[in-house]
């Protein structure tokens, strides 16, 4: 069968054998035109201003004849009855009736929107392989080199309908892997389109990657602020947790990634206070007294030197009382441990009996709070 690759490396094939070389560019342009127009039909004269806009009307015409007759030569099939191109005096146009694959066509004439059927939009993604006469340019055809412009610009916002489309069916169906490289994709043609950054707030927010999700907010909002002015919806402020001023502390929940050593008692918990004090809003004596600051004091060099150590009993209280309070003030707390480093033995006593508290509040990634 014929067949029409335009988007990436250009390739027109018969039965698997590449003509694409046999074929002059102005011959391939014209057949991506006649392709590209309602009912596959072009007007002689105007592919002539196209392909040939600085030709005298003799050579042109002379040109679109050589370039019909070519093409006439190459594409015609010996097993149909059929020809590829049907030309008369006043116009050109691609036989229905022969068989033929193009991808221009594939993707245009399938209504995206409409089609729920994964594999079938993952056969459609396939197509983008590239843009539309990637790396081609007709020296001298101003016309013909702005349709291929347009032309990419279309192409690439029915492969953001397609990619987003695909997005939202991974999510719903569990795909998360999936769903977040059809996220990428659809971030990198439009990184300011509110319904990307939903549906991966969404996700990340299932999976309970709360530090993801913040991270990912944050760096959403300062896009749409430095770029273009705008800031995020009410809707969107309330799926990361409320009203916030693109500060952490402002934030439905508070999450902080510590690094962790084994061997020495409360660093992992103290690392992580540190990290709390230094989001933009959290304060401290919100959740704990004088004396449970200064117990803490002990093991936190932020807080000051403490007139004398405290009891490792109190200082463990004190991170006990610190975690359930913030959970208990509708906030969610998510504590991850950073990679290449272990927690604390007396860090992960206390994170157990704190998690039974605290339920779903308290996210703990990359920290196993029943090793021991």
């Amino acid at each position: 069968m014929l067949k029409f690759n335009f988007l990436g490396k250009v390739r027109i094939e018969n039965e698997e054998e590449d003509l694409t070389g046999k074929l002059s560019s102005k011959s391939v342009a014209l057949l991506a035109l006649l392709l590209m127009k309602e009912g596959k039909t072009c007007g002689r004269r105007q592919l002539m201003s196209y392909l040939w806009p600085d030709s005298t009307e003799s050579a042109a015409k002379y040109n679109l004849r050589y370039n019909l007759w070519q093409l006439k030569k190459i594409l015609n099939s010996e097993k149909s009855e059929e020809t590829f191109l049907i030309v008369t005096k006043e116009e050109c146009r691609i036989n229905e009736n022969f068989p033929y694959q193009c991808d221009l066509q594939q993707i245009g004439e399938t209504d995206i929107e409409a089609v729920d059927d994964v594999a079938r939009l993952e056969k459609l993604a396939g197509l983008f392989r590239g843009d539309f006469f990637e790396d081609w340019y007709f020296a001298g055809c101003a016309e013909l080199d702005e349709m291929i412009i347009l032309q990419r610009y279309n192409l690439e916002n029915r492969k953001l309908r397609l990619f987003r489309k695909l997005a939202r069916l991974y999510f719903d169906s569990g795909r998360s892997e999936k769903c977040l490289k059809a996220l990428d994709v659809c971030d990198e043609l439009d990184p300011y389109d509110e319904r990307h950054a939903r549906i991966r707030l969404e996700l990340l927010m299932e999976e309970k990657k709360y530090i993801e999700a913040d991270r990912y907010y944050h760096r959403f909002c300062r896009r749409l602020v430095r770029d273009i002015g705008a800031e995020p919806s009410q809707e969107l402020k309330n799926l990361i947790g409320g009203e916030r001023d693109g500060e952490e502390g402002d934030s439905g929940f508070f999450s902080v990634e510590a690094a962790g050593i084994a061997g020495v008692e409360f660093y992992y918990l103290s690392e992580v206070l540190g990290g709390l004090m230094q989001i933009p809003g959290f304060r401290l004596k919100d959740y704990l007294s004088e004396s449970q600051i200064a117990d803490l004091s002990s093991v936190q060099p932020l807080l000051g030197r403490p007139d004398f150590p405290s009891h490792p009993s109190r200082i463990a209280a004190g991170f006990i009382s610190l975690i359930c309070r913030i959970c208990g003030s509708g906030k969610r707390l998510e504590l991850g441990l950073k990679e290449g480093t272990a927690i604390d033995r007396v860090s992960q006593e206390i994170l157990q009996i704190a998690e039974e508290e605290c339920g779903n509040k308290l996210a703990l990634r990359q920290v196993n709070v029943s090793e021991r």
